[in-house]
């Protein structure tokens, strides 16, 4: 009748590194952010190993100086940047490359490729180039042309105008949206002063917008002065 005995084993499993840290989009990536904000994306990544702490780092690109990367993957700006500076090489389009290793020997890192393209935002105000000082004959009712540029490429000449103020701006009109005028050939007389008392000069200011959701607007005062025209017959 055999003897016996029993025993319980307990086995524990430690973890062994064998398992890469891995970016979750693979090994490229594309962002398009808006200028002005930091913000660039998210780039996660996994590590099979339970035990294992993943820490970002930017080891490379052309434009690697520009961005910094935060302890969960977030790509950030280091200044929030403007696309009218024209960066990275001129095009707006930047390249940043992020490691990410897990700290455990024997395991390999994972890098990822970010091509960064700046996005421009309708952000800067338009800039007259069209004369604010005006010399006109009397009696002529076509002042000036408005016009203006605007740094924001997508927005070129997009421009709209109106009369916003001045002593004498209920005398003047636009037509055809960028002409400026005088409402009636007769109104700039040289024998009749303007309403202000200014002589024979005529002011109106006029305000462009380029038509943001928040426009920007630039507004530019013109003084027409008149000039004497021999249109008068002598009187006894």
């Amino acid at each position: 009748t055999a003897n016996t005995v029993a025993q319980t084993i307990t086995v524990t499993i430690a973890d062994v590194n064998e398992f890469d840290p891995e970016f979750a989009v693979g090994d490229t990536a594309t962002a398009t952010p808006n200028e002005g904000q930091t913000a660039v994306g998210t780039y996660g990544a996994s590590d099979g190993d339970g035990d294992a702490v993943l820490t970002y780092t930017v080891t490379g690109g052309d434009d690697r100086d520009l961005f910094s990367v935060a302890s969960d993957g977030v790509l950030t700006f280091q200044q929030a940047p403007d696309y009218e500076a024209n960066i990275c090489g001129g095009d707006n389009s930047c390249e940043v490359i992020l490691t990410v290793s897990d700290g455990l020997a024997g395991s390999d890192d994972d890098t990822i490729t970010i091509t960064v393209n700046l996005q421009d935002v309708n952000d800067e105000s338009p800039v007259f180039t069209s004369d604010a000082a005006i010399g006109l004959d009397e009696n002529t009712q076509a002042v000036v042309e408005l016009t203006v540029t605007d740094p924001d490429a997508a927005d070129a000449n997009t421009a709209t105008f109106e009369i916003t103020g001045g002593a004498d701006d209920g005398l003047f009109e636009i037509v055809n949206g960028d002409e400026l005028q005088f409402k009636t050939a007769d109104i700039p007389d040289f024998e009749v002063p303007t309403a202000d008392g200014g002589g024979q000069a005529y002011v109106v200011i006029v305000t462009a917008s380029d038509g943001a959701d928040t426009a920007n607007t630039a507004a530019q005062t013109i003084t027409v002065t008149i000039a004497d025209v021999n249109d008068e017959s002598p009187a006894f």
